[in-house]
């Protein structure tokens, strides 16, 4: 998982690493900056939780058995400081998410 700066235009190859899949949460800018995505290997138990994400995040859960694990990855604009209502925004989108997966009752939570 990590930035990409990928916008609609740019196209990953399906085959681009032998099986493993791509899944990507761009910026909503046109412009390239940004965003995150996640290269995994299509053997594992993942489930990208769209419900659970918000703009230029991915939540992506595994599943062993009865234990879920929730990774995931974020972006925030270096550019937005604390105190603006960019800020307060992504903070309040966190919090939501943070709550929204202990909800689920995970084994673990990365971030």
């Amino acid at each position: 998982m990590c930035e990409t700066s990928l916008n609609s235009t740019v196209e990953i190859p399906d085959d681009l690493l032998e099986n493993y899949s791509f899944v990507s949460s761009n910026s909503p800018h046109v412009t390239r900056r940004g965003g995150v995505g996640l290269f995994y290997k299509n053997n594992l138990p993942l489930k990208v939780r769209s419900d659970l994400a918000f703009d230029e995040s991915l939540v992506v859960e595994l599943k062993f058995g009865c234990k879920k694990i929730f990774y995931t990855v974020i972006y925030r604009s270096p550019s937005t400081h604390c105190g603006s209502p960019e800020f307060d925004t992504f903070v309040t989108n966190f919090k939501n998410l943070n709550s929204n997966l202990k909800k689920e009752n995970p084994y673990s939570i990365f971030y």
